[in-house]
């Protein structure tokens, strides 16, 4: 499991695991948990792309092996889109494919927040 969280004040950024804006390492064929619950996300959507800077950069949502929870149930990534300010606990799930590209959390509201995920 991989918490989340956002800087406050002074722009945006996503933390992971307390640190601010890491470049993060995955294996292929293992399961990543991203913790969304931090309240200071609420208005900072968590998304992965194979494009840098996601939707902000020409690119698309990632969704392969991507599993949206939104209060303890999977859900379509509308769902979790338009109901992710408002739930009291999130996450994103990723199997990560065998050949999977580099990938890159975003926030899809602000652009510059997140990061590369080596794969």
């Amino acid at each position: 499991t991989i918490t989340v969280g956002s800087k406050t004040g002074g722009g945006n950024a996503f933390y992971i695991n307390a640190v601010e804006r890491p470049v993060l390492s995955v294996t292929e064929g293992q399961t990543y948990v991203f913790n969304l619950n931090d309240n200071t996300v609420d208005s900072h959507p968590f998304y992965l792309s194979s494009t840098s800077d996601g939707t902000h950069g020409g690119g698309s949502i990632y969704s392969t092996g991507v599993t949206y929870k939104i209060d303890g149930s999977s859900v379509s990534q509308s769902v979790y889109n338009s109901g992710y300010a408002a739930a009291t606990t999130r996450s994103l799930e990723i199997t990560v494919a065998i050949g999977a590209p580099t990938l890159y959390y975003y926030c899809a509201s602000h652009s510059g927040m997140g990061n590369q995920i080596n794969t």
